[in-house]
C-alpha cells in the first residue's frame, strides 16, 4: 500500500530510485519468482483443463479456477501495511513466519519443503541449493567479521582519542570555573563524556572477546547465529555509545565526518 514495488516511485514531493545494492544479484530473486509462478502454472493447469471440460466457455472456467485460487490463498492476504505491528500480529495469529533477520532468511533454503519448487522447476537441484545456502552463511560471517573489526579500530584510533582530547580540555576549562554552581553544571558535562567513553571501552572489550571466542568456532552456522544473537547487540551498544559522544565533542576535535556533514554535504560547501 506505499509504492514499494515502484524502482522508480513518486512519493508526493519527489521520485524516489530505488535500486538494490552493488553486491547484490537481483537475478537470485527474480530467478526464485519465475520458478514459483511456473510451479504454480504447472500445479494449476489440469485443474483448468478440468473445469473447461464442465463449463460452457472459457471465461467462466477461469473466473472459477481464479476463485478457488483466492479462497486458497486467502491465509496469506493482506491489504493493510505489512510493516506495520498489526501485520506482524496478524501473521502470527495466521501461523505465518516472521523473518527479522538475515539467519532467519537463510535458514529457509535449508527447509526441502519450502525450497522443492526450485527442484521441481530444474531451477536449482537440491545440491545447488545446499551450497548457496552454504555460501551465503559464509558470506554473511566474514561481512560481519570485517564490518566489527573496522568497527573496533573506528572506536580506538577516532573516536577514543577524541573524547580523550575533549575530556582534557573541558577537565582544564572546569578547574578555572568559578562558582560553586556554575562548577557544578559544568561536572555534568564532564561526567557525560566520561561516562560515555567508559561506556565505549568496556563494549570494546566485550566485543573483543566475543570475535576472539567466535574465531575458535568451526561451525559456519553456529558462528552465524551467534554474531546474530550474541554479538551485533554487543556492537549496537558500542555504537550508541559513540553516537552519544558526538553531540558532545568539539567540532574541530571530530576527526570523522558527523551525521550532518553527510546528510547535508551540498549545503555545507
Amino acid at each position: 500500500d506505499r509504492n514499494r514495488t515502484s524502482p522508480f516511485a513518486f512519493t508526493g514531493n519527489k521520485f524516489e530510485f530505488r535500486a538494490v545494492g552493488g553486491s547484490a544479484n537481483v537475478a537470485v530473486p527474480v530467478s526464485f519468482l519465475n520458478a514459483a509462478v511456473a510451479d504454480t502454472f504447472k500445479k494449476v493447469t489440469p485443474r483448468l483443463k478440468t473445469l473447461l471440460s464442465s463449463k460452457s466457455s472459457r471465461d467462466e472456467g477461469v473466473m472459477e479456477l481464479v476463485r478457488e485460487l483466492f479462497r486458497e490463498a486467502k491465509g496469506i492476504c493482506f491489504e493493510g501495511n505489512n510493516y506495520s505491528a498489526e501485520w506482524r500480529k496478524e501473521a502470527k495469529k495466521r501461523g505465518l513466519p516472521i523473518l527479522d533477520s538475515s539467519v532467519e532468511a537463510l535458514e529457509v533454503l535449508t527447509d526441502k519443503k519450502a525450497t522443492e519448487f526450485l527442484v521441481t522447476t530444474g531451477t536449482l537441484s537440491a545440491s545447488e541449493i545446499a551450497s548457496r545456502h552454504h555460501i551465503a552463511v559464509e558470506r554473511y560471517n566474514k561481512t560481519l567479521e570485517i564490518e566489527l573489526t573496522t568497527l573496533l579500530e573506528l572506536i580506538h584510533t577516532y573516536v577514543v582519542p577524541c573524547v580523550e582530547t575533549q575530556i582534557g580540555k573541558t577537565g582544564l576549562a572546569h578547574d578555572h570555573i568559578s562558582g560553586a554552581q556554575n562548577k557544578k553544571r559544568h561536572s555534568a558535562r564532564l561526567e557525560a563524556l566520561s561516562s560515555a567513553m567508559g561506556e565505549m571501552l568496556g563494549q570494546a572489550e566485550s566485543l573483543e572477546k566475543a570475535l576472539d571466542k567466535l574465531r575458535q568456532e568451526g561451525d559456519e552456522e553456529k558462528k552465524m547465529k551467534t554474531l546474530a544473537k550474541d554479538i551485533v547487540p554487543i556492537a549496537q551498544k558500542l555504537r550508541a555509545a559513540s553516537d552519544s559522544v558526538e553531540g558532545l565533542v568539539a567540532n574541530e576535535l571530530w576527526t570523522l565526518p558527523k551525521y550532518r556533514e553527510m546528510l547535508f554535504a551540498d549545503a555545507l560547501g
